[in-house]
């Protein structure tokens, strides 16, 4: 097989470039307060009988026009993709997230703010580009096909030839 052969066949494969996430991970992305509002409720989840009188389950309330100071436009609209029938209200201005794991409020607070958090850092992913093929030249494809038919004849004769009918 020739260079010219080899490094046509070399450079015909297709491949991936990598992705990657423009935001860091989850914990390193820093939210300022003045983005969002927490409101606490009653909720269900564990506390026992205490559940009844005490409102520790916490919805953080984040509007996209006070995000788009502090983050792109690419990664909100990317936010609003991933987000649209979820998190993200019908009108498209706030993003609603909640969080009763917890017996006390601030650790739900914490947890909607993780939420949120992750929320940015899953809309920050940037897919993998796909290389584009290189085009061979097409008298290599055809030398090669010459090749490959050569090849296939000689063996059926050598088979047939083995079997005395030659």
């Amino acid at each position: 097989m020739s260079s010219l052969t080899e490094g046509a066949r070399a450079s015909h494969t297709s491949s991936k470039e990598a992705g990657y996430y423009r935001l860091q991970s989850p914990k390193h992305i820093n939210i300022d307060p003045c983005v969002y509002e927490i409101r606490t409720m009653r909720g269900s989840g564990p506390g026992g009988q205490g559940t009844n009188s005490s409102s520790n389950k916490v919805e953080l309330r984040a509007d996209m026009e006070l995000l788009s100071e502090f983050f792109d436009e690419e990664l909100l609209a990317a936010l609003r993709r991933h987000e649209a029938g979820g998190a993200l209200t019908n009108d498209g201005t706030t993003i609603v997230v909640s969080c009763h794991e917890h017996r006390s409020a601030l650790q739900n607070k914490e947890g909607c703010l993780r939420k949120l958090q992750t929320l940015l850092h899953k809309a920050s992913w940037v897919p993998p580009a796909e290389a584009g093929l290189v085009e061979r030249p097409s008298f290599i494809v055809t030398e090669q096909k010459v090749r490959r038919r050569k090849k296939s004849n000689m063996n059926r004769m050598t088979r047939s030839a083995r079997s005395g009918s030659w």
